[in-house]
């Protein structure tokens, strides 16, 4: 009985780094039920966000978002839409340096939030993306499981659907230029300060100016290893290694690619093959390791395309064959973080957090990116 407990358990870990669970464990036609345990999210809306203070919101409120990727650049769309325009502040010093990305999943609630934040922006996803109709997991040959006959969006109210990481960006970008939202690059936030107890927010960047910025809302939108977060919320809940690392590749969509797909066989790795829409596909294989011996994950593109070819990937000959066709410098590997739980509060007064900035979680949930789609849109509620 041991075994088969330790078995089973390897492959609900397997399942869950391979992002399976975000989508097999959804009620039907409900709200994103998380498979991991979540607490009771606060409401991350303008009101709140004001809390304790005497602002009143209007289209004069002045508005800083730091960090301009998926969910900066979200809510700054948002807010435009409610008559508040934001400046968003970005470290890296141009568009370009923001990189590819790989293959994400945009969840039913994702899709929804993106219908709540800008039809238009809504639409130009859709038509970038690969809208998923069904799901096929192999796990140690012995199962399939797919959809079916009904959709996702008869299932779940919503469908979903996968996309380019750069593709998405690039339209969110595109889109917040149109509506005449200031992005400025090269701004790496140096330091956060209050006019008094409820008074605007300071900030100071590290760029070649060094006058100071006040608003009366501060956005914290700068990832997994935000400095909003370092600065004005509680230390005790920083990001943590959880064994896992994935690597992953996204290139040019081909007849010979393998269909979307997950399979497990074994309980260590497993690998995903996902169509990306606009002729792209993406590939990503995860395994486990000792935490106690890090010393293995590989460092750089060709370290890591020499571990796919490797024999730890011998029981995935059709990832393998993929991954020797896959230029070494286009092949990513990522030692996978998440909080080590939930932050006791996202609000602080006039100063909020939203996507990873407060609640960083494994890759494996395909819910990143959806989750800070959903604070922009809550954000912008009244």
């Amino acid at each position: 009985m041991a075994a088969v407990g330790m078995a089973c358990r390897g492959v609900a870990s397997a399942l869950a780094v391979a992002g399976l669970l975000c989508l097999c464990i959804m009620p039907e036609r409900g709200e994103y039920r998380s498979p991991m345990k979540q607490p009771r999210r606060p409401r991350l809306w303008l009101a709140n966000a004001f809390r304790g203070g005497k602002t009143d919101i209007s289209g004069s409120t002045k508005v800083g978002i730091v960090g301009g990727g998926i969910g900066g650049l979200a809510a700054a769309i948002a807010l435009k839409n409610i008559g508040i325009t934001p400046t968003v502040y970005e470290k890296r010093e141009a568009y370009e340096n923001f990189g590819s990305g790989t293959g994400i999943c945009i969840a039913p609630n994702g899709f929804l939030s993106l219908k709540r934040i800008d039809a238009q922006l809504h639409t130009e996803v859709v038509k970038s993306a690969n809208l998923l109709k069904e799901l096929e997991i192999e796990v140690f040959g012995k199962a399939k499981v797919d959809d079916g006959p009904r959709t996702f969006e008869e299932k779940y109210g919503n469908p979903g659907m996968h996309i380019r990481w750069a593709g998405i960006h690039r339209i969110l970008m595109d889109r917040a230029m149109e509506l005449g939202i200031p992005i400025k690059f090269g701004q790496s936030l140096r330091q956060i300060e209050r006019e008094g107890k409820d008074g605007r927010v300071v900030v100071k960047f590290t760029d070649d100016t060094k006058d100071a910025e006040s608003f009366d809302l501060l956005v914290g939108a700068d990832g997994i290893n935000s400095e909003v977060r370092r600065q004005c919320f509680s230390s005790d809940n920083e990001p943590e290694r959880v064994g896992r690392f994935v690597i992953r590749a996204t290139i040019p969509e081909s007849e010979n690619m393998p269909p979307c797909r997950t399979t497990v066989r074994d309980p260590k790795h497993a690998t995903l093959f996902l169509k990306l829409g606009s002729g792209w596909h993406s590939w990503a294989a995860t395994t486990r390791y000792d935490m106690n011996d890090p010393q293995h994950i590989p460092k750089s593109g060709e370290e890591a395309k020499a571990f796919m070819l490797s024999d730890e990937f011998k029981l995935y000959p059709e990832i393998q064959n993929v991954a020797k066709a896959t230029p070494a410098n286009e092949v990513f590997c990522t030692d996978i973080r998440q909080m080590r739980g939930p932050l006791k509060e996202w609000v602080q007064r006039n100063i909020v957090l939203l996507g990873d900035a407060a609640h960083a979680m494994s890759p494996a949930l395909g819910q990143g990116a959806n989750m800070a789609l959903e604070d922009a849109a809550q954000l912008a509620q009244r």
